[in-house]
């Protein structure tokens, strides 16, 4: 859901304790409010016929911005703590466990026991089921060269950035589109997309689980496709 576009009754908007005022300027305040309404008895519609209009602001109102180094972390970082229990440590792997300046989040943790919400597994279980958790994974890391020092990427070229294809990258240790996980049924995956292998590039692609060019081994220091396709 987006974070300023929805509508709710006032009083169960109170119950859920508003949003975090520990969060700065924007970001993870529209997972904060979708993971405790699901978690604390509500739940979410999506009504697709539904117009809301954003009006954007000639200027920042923010007075905090230039002081915040990175808001985005330290609110998710914030969600994190709160909500999602021992699966934080998946999502803290991306960026090397650099967690930053986050604040105080007793008092959020304490609206939690209050309202008796339940389990981020169960939320995973019930809510989103289809979600992969790296908790299944058989091992996780970067996929380096060693004689160049280049790492396999994710992050999307600016050119045919639709295919998807990744592309060498100085390895940087600092996780994020870098950190590719190999998954029981033998499906190479970074980020929330899998590995589809071509004669003469790597695409990521939706995970199709029966599609043989998505399938790999592992083994020796090595992953091999079933062309005989070799990262070495």
């Amino acid at each position: 859901m987006a974070g300023g576009l929805f509508s709710i009754h006032r009083g169960f908007f109170a119950h859920l304790g508003y949003y975090d005022t520990g969060m700065e300027i924007w970001g993870a305040e529209n997972l904060e409010l979708s993971f405790k309404t699901w978690m604390c008895g509500g739940s979410l519609e999506v009504v697709v016929c539904s117009h809301i209009g954003h009006v954007f602001r000639s200027r920042s109102p923010y007075q905090s911005e230039n002081q915040v180094n990175d808001p985005v972390r330290r609110n998710t970082v914030r969600l994190a703590e709160v909500w999602m229990d021992d699966y934080k440590k998946y999502f803290y792997e991306r960026f090397n466990f650099q967690l930053g300046d986050f604040g105080n989040v007793s008092d959020r943790k304490a609206l939690r026991e209050r309202l008796k919400c339940r389990s981020f597994g169960w939320y995973l279980d019930n809510i989103y089921p289809e979600l992969f958790v790296p908790s299944k994974a058989i091992a996780s890391g970067d996929i380096e060269n060693k004689k160049t020092d280049l790492c396999i990427d994710a992050s999307i070229a600016d050119e045919q950035p639709e295919l998807h294809m990744l592309r060498p990258y100085p390895c940087h240790r600092l996780g994020g589109n870098q950190v590719s996980e190999i998954r029981a049924v033998h499906v190479l995956q970074t980020s929330h997309e899998s590995l589809k292998i071509f004669p003469i590039f790597i695409r990521a692609s939706r995970t199709n689980l029966y599609r043989m060019e998505q399938r790999m081994s592992f083994g020796t220091g090595s992953l091999v496709t079933p062309r005989q396709i070799c990262f070495c």
